[in-house]
């Protein structure tokens, strides 16, 4: 038996992306308005959204950007997700999850 690391990586990226649609899909079903994006917070209940971008991971945001969007609320939830960080290297970016 061999261990099939393409495939592997196939069915977990498959099992995250169903995650996050179920994620996604009850916040909606509970009426939580869902904006992805980059966003900073200005106080306890206002937050700027700066880029709807949030999957190019080679956009910085300047020092100063124009919102897209200023949100206030009492309760706000912030899924920050996670990228890794890959180092350089041969092979590094075809055997990482």
């Amino acid at each position: 038996s061999t261990f099939d690391f393409t495939s592997l990586k196939r069915a977990r990226d498959a099992y995250v992306t169903k995650l996050n649609g179920i994620y996604e899909r009850g916040l909606l079903n509970a009426g939580v308005e869902y904006i992805q994006g980059r966003a900073k917070f200005v106080d306890d209940t206002t937050v700027q959204v700066m880029s709807v971008d949030a999957d190019d991971e080679s956009k910085e945001i300047a020092a100063a950007p124009t919102p897209i969007r200023t949100l206030t609320a009492e309760h706000i939830i912030i899924a920050t997700g996670g990228r890794p960080l890959m180092p350089d290297g041969d092979g590094i970016r075809e055997h990482c999850i």
